[in-house]
């Protein structure tokens, strides 16, 4: 059952960047009403699988990274450094 709801989830994120393109986690954590955490934790899995990549990776203390909280659904999600993409766009 829980595996069922994980396979849920992973088809979901990759559906949700195939249609709306890359996004940071928290923007796609905040479109599946999932934490930022649970789709960290997804996009590891799933880039292991190759079944999406990682574009970006930003340094915290760059002059582009904007770490002002923002309000998700279950908590506050600050900008990542991450940015996935379905494995197929690269």
């Amino acid at each position: 059952m829980i595996e069922d709801s994980w396979a849920e989830t992973d088809d979901s994120i990759v559906q949700c960047l195939r249609e709306r393109g890359a996004m940071s986690p928290a923007d796609l954590a905040l479109r599946l009403g999932i934490s930022l955490g649970e789709a960290t934790a997804f996009i590891c899995l799933l880039v292991g699988e190759g079944r999406v990549k990682l574009r970006l990776v930003e340094a915290a203390d760059s002059p582009e990274f904007d770490a002002t909280p923002r309000r998700g659904r279950r908590e506050h999600l600050g900008k990542p450094a991450l940015a996935p993409v379905p494995a197929g766009d690269w």
